[in-house]
């Protein structure tokens, strides 16, 4: 798709710009409303629980004993892994999965038990940016956060209380700045359009809603680019007084 066809892509704030003449602010908001309005419709039809890779879906439509659940997912996990063009062909010998392990244990050494890792536990993959956004919240916002808590189905990001912020990455999360509805976001573990992205989050979020909790989001970007705002927008929702 060129950059032509994309201006006037509903989903372009610089459509309702050039065609109806609005301001950038109003046309950002309606391209937000429409992208809520589409998760709405669709929201009723997503049930993460029906998925096959869900051990939820083999106990209740198969009748599986959780264990039995767990690792029938496993091997759908491993033969899909299987298929991938990067693991196709290639054996995972017990000598491959050590020095996985060693690279690992290098990884952590090199990171260092620095104030992140005694904050939030093993490591587990985040990203630099998200462990900055951690240790910062933790040391200067709210001590009492805990990072990485599972909440049924889900992990969050941050959590306090009742209180859930989660970090969004540009990229995993489709950030709608950068992308449009009908783009593939492609990865080893991902191959989605940024609308089935923003459908997964929209539902996510409502469902821990749901459950009692506030949630608050921060954009990569924004974290990047305007950081003292989103400072402040962490204060509020936590309720802090200077």
């Amino acid at each position: 798709m060129n950059n032509n066809k994309k201006e006037f892509s509903i989903y372009r704030y610089q459509y309702w710009m050039q065609k109806y003449g609005m301001t950038e602010i109003d046309a950002k908001n309606k391209v937000s409303l429409i992208q809520k309005q589409n998760a709405n419709k669709s929201s009723k039809k997503v049930k993460s629980e029906y998925s096959h890779f869900k051990k939820e879906y083999w106990i209740i439509k198969k009748g599986y004993n959780e264990s039995d659940a767990i690792k029938k997912v496993s091997e759908l996990q491993s033969n899909l892994s299987k298929k991938s063009k990067k693991f196709k062909g290639k054996i995972r010998t017990d000598e491959s999965k050590i020095k996985i392990s060693n690279s690992m244990k290098a990884k952590i050494a090199q990171i260092g038990s620095g104030n992140w890792v005694r904050h939030f536990g093993e490591f587990n993959g985040n990203s630099k940016i998200e462990r900055e956004f951690y240790s910062y919240i933790k040391e200067n916002l709210n001590e009492n956060v805990r990072a990485n808590i599972p909440i049924l189905n889900y992990v969050v990001d941050i959590l306090h209380d009742k209180k859930i912020i989660e970090f969004y990455g540009d990229f995993w999360h489709a950030n709608p700045k950068f992308y449009f509805g009908d783009e593939y976001i492609k990865s080893f573990n991902i191959n989605k359009t940024a609308y089935e992205i923003w459908l997964n989050d929209n539902v996510r979020i409502d469902f821990l809603k749901k459950l009692g909790y506030d949630v608050l989001i921060i954009w990569e970007n924004d974290w990047k680019k305007n950081k003292q705002e989103c400072i402040e927008k962490i204060k509020k929702f936590y309720e802090i007084i200077n």
